[in-house]
Formats: structure tokens, sequence, C-alpha cells
């Protein structure tokens, strides 16, 4: 986002890489837009996972909530008028980048987590962040770092 600092440029961008290897990690080789949709809940979740015990559940729909409000003005499909619930929010957003090209499931969907990330950042400092958020871009069961990206 437009608004990070130029020294925060390096943290911005292992978090970029580390949303995408995640994200391949889960969809799968030769992911369609269903495969990314379902990578995308599964990231939500761990998350969501992580996330709780600090800021609560609420706290992090909240957060989610203005990340897809961001996401859409390049993602229209995202979108979330009068969707507040949980379970809602995450309905809407496999189905949104479920709807979509493969590819521009996949840019939604890291542009989406990429601004989450930023939001995050923004409310309790890089630090926290990437220690919070650490577990989930932790190199994923089944991958060693000589075969990550």
């Amino acid at each position: 986002m437009a608004h990070r600092q130029k020294n925060e440029d390096a943290r911005v961008i292992e978090d970029d890489d580390a949303i995408g290897a995640t994200l391949a990690h889960y969809a799968g080789p030769t992911p369609d837009a269903q495969a990314m949709a379902n990578a995308t809940l599964v990231v939500w979740q761990l998350i969501r996972t992580h996330l709780t015990p600090m800021i609560g559940e609420r706290g992090v729909d909240v957060l989610l909530s203005r990340a897809l409000h961001l996401a859409s003005t390049t993602y229209a499909g995202l979108g979330i008028d009068g969707i507040h619930d949980s379970i809602e929010l995450q309905r809407h957003v496999q189905a949104a980048l479920a709807g979509q090209t493969a590819d521009r499931a996949g840019q939604a969907s890291h542009c989406l987590l990429t601004i989450f990330t930023e939001l995050l950042a923004d409310l309790i400092g890089d630090s926290l962040t990437a220690r919070l958020l650490a577990p989930v871009w932790a190199t994923p069961p089944g991958r060693t770092e000589e075969s990550a990206p």
C-alpha cells in the first residue's frame, strides 16, 4: 500500500514473498480458481488462529473486512457491503475468488492478504506483526527450505 514508509519496503517485500509462497503451497502445483479460494481460506484460518488470542475474533474480522474493502477497489468481487458475520465473510471470500480465473483469483488473494498484513502492521507494528504471523508464513509442512521458491 502507498502509505508504507520507504524504510519498511524490505519488510513488505519479505511478507509479499512469504504470502505468495504460502498460497502456492496450499493451492497446489497447478491451481485453479477453486484451489486458490480454498488455499486462501486455509491461510485465513491459520491467521485467525494466531491472531485471535491477541486481538480477539472481532478484531480479526474487522481487519479482514477493512482489507476486503480496500482490495475491492482493485478486485470488485471482494466488496462486502452488509456482511459482518465471520462465517459469511469466509463464504463470500471463497465464492468471490472461485468465480474468477485462476490468475485473477491468485492476484486477488495475494492482494487481500498483503493488505491485511499491512493493516495489522499499522495497528500493532511491524515487529509484532512479523512475530505473530511467522508461523503462518513459515515453510509449510512437507516442504523444505531447499524446495521453497
